[in-house]
């Protein structure tokens, strides 16, 4: 029994999704199709809200009722259907994270390996692979907890000693008299509120500033009977500064906070059993200092043959990174340190290294913010994303991506109502470079 539709093609049929108005079109599988046009005009509303809505919302619900509780939620977008959809990865134009514990390594994968290698063939042997990392207590450093820096915080300016409680000698932010967290200090029944700091004596500002959080022994009526007595500065380091409400406070932690390299394990984040253990001369935590390019040299020079199938795993995970003009970065690099365009081809390397094919590769503007010639890398990584079987859908206005496309899908006449129509569409892009340049100058303007 033959069927109506085209396997080069996926069909989107009466897409009314947003401002999009009744939008019928073929886009060629196995190619490079780029979406332009004014912002507003549409692009994102086709391809990202209903093109890879529908692919996601539909692998989605292959899952058991029980997995999908677990899954993004994606609405079932406005369109008739979408004929021959592959399984959509989107690449969003998004950091890749701020959390202090992701570094390339991490993000990537590749520290995974490495910890695996490790407790193969690190000398001498020090346990399995959670002992060599550095988010998980077998292996990270007591001292700053895996982080590899501590936060020194400076006391006098959490405090004015001129003042009493009652006064407001803590000078920290939701600290002030009346407020909740000041009422930790005035119910404890340890101090006079209307004594100024700097008359306390030793035993009291030490009990003030620096106590451990303990259970009181006799506190007043006004004091919680669960409650836990702590010192302001542990308090504002664990109830602030390294809790999510720290994102709130972020001007006043820096005014007060200076962030130093660990002390006993000097910014490796690793303890000291970890980093006995060796693979020709170097720990783990030296492996990932390196830059990639001599990565790649420490690779190759390891010939124990246990270690011969994580080496190729680890060798083309790199590869693909160097090949996308990162080879300078280490594996230690905090993710949360790496420009615009090194996340973009970060997240782009690591799909050059996968095996699936006949996917659709989206893309959000992946060209923002590169120089030229990161730029030809960026095209270099996308033609071997597409040679590897795959569609690749890219939403740009660079005519350097543009020229590179298969095919060109124009979004517009203009932005929000006067938009939501294909105004054209045209194959072999590189012989409309010239018009397409006219009409991004266009859009910029």
């Amino acid at each position: 029994m033959s069927n109506n539709f085209d396997h080069g093609f996926i069909e989107i049929i009466n897409a009314t999704e947003n401002n999009l108005k009744n939008i019928h079109l073929k886009i060629p599988k196995y190619k490079t199709t780029v979406f332009a046009g004014l912002s507003g005009s549409g692009k994102s509303s086709l391809v990202f809200d209903t093109l890879a809505a529908v692919s996601r919302r539909e692998l989605n619900e292959t899952f058991p009722s029980f997995t999908q509780q677990y899954l993004p939620k994606y609405g079932q977008p406005h369109v008739g259907s979408i004929k021959n959809l592959p399984v959509a990865i989107v690449v969003e134009q998004k950091p890749i994270g701020k959390n202090a514990r992701s570094t390339l390594a991490t993000y990537t994968g590749i520290y995974s390996l490495l910890r695996l290698m490790f407790s193969r063939i690190g000398k001498p042997f020090i346990g399995y692979s959670e002992h060599y990392s550095f988010n998980l207590p077998q292996g990270m450093c007591p001292t700053c907890q895996g982080l590899g820096y501590i936060d020194e915080i400076h006391e006098d300016l959490l405090i004015d000693k001129n003042k009493s409680l009652n006064e407001g000698a803590i000078t920290f932010v939701s600290f002030g008299p009346g407020t909740w967290r000041w009422e930790g200090y005035a119910h404890s029944g340890l101090f006079d509120l209307d004594k100024p700091l700097k008359d306390y004596t030793t035993e009291e500002f030490e009990m003030f500033m620096h106590a451990p959080r303990q259970k009181l022994k006799n506190p007043p009526k006004e004091w919680g009977k669960t409650a836990l007595y702590e010192g302001l500065v542990p308090r504002i380091k664990r109830s602030i500064i390294q809790s999510a409400e720290g994102k709130h406070h972020k001007a006043a932690i820096e005014a007060v906070v200076t962030k130093k390299n660990c002390p006993d394990c000097h910014g490796t984040r690793l303890n000291p059993k970890t980093l006995t253990s060796l693979i020709n001369g170097y720990n783990i935590a030296e492996v990932c200092s390196i830059d990639l390019i001599h990565l790649i040299d420490f690779l190759q020079q390891i010939t124990d043959p246990i270690a011969k199938a994580i080496i190729r795993e680890l060798l083309a995970k790199v590869n693909a990174l160097v090949d996308i003009g990162l080879g300078y970065l280490s594996l230690n690099r905090g993710t949360d340190t790496l420009s615009g365009g090194e996340a973009q081809r970060i997240k782009i390397a690591k799909y050059l290294t996968s095996s699936l094919s006949d996917l659709v590769y989206i893309f959000d503007e992946p060209s923002v913010g590169l120089h030229p010639h990161d730029i030809i890398l960026i095209k270099q990584a996308l033609s071997r994303l597409q040679n590897q079987g795959n569609t690749v859908i890219l939403v740009d206005h660079n005519p350097s991506i543009i020229e590179r496309a298969d095919y060109i899908v124009e979004m517009g006449p203009k932005a929000g109502i006067y938009g939501g129509n294909v105004t054209f569409t045209v194959y072999f892009a590189i012989q409309m470079c010239t018009i397409m340049q006219r009409k991004v100058q266009n859009f910029a303007s």
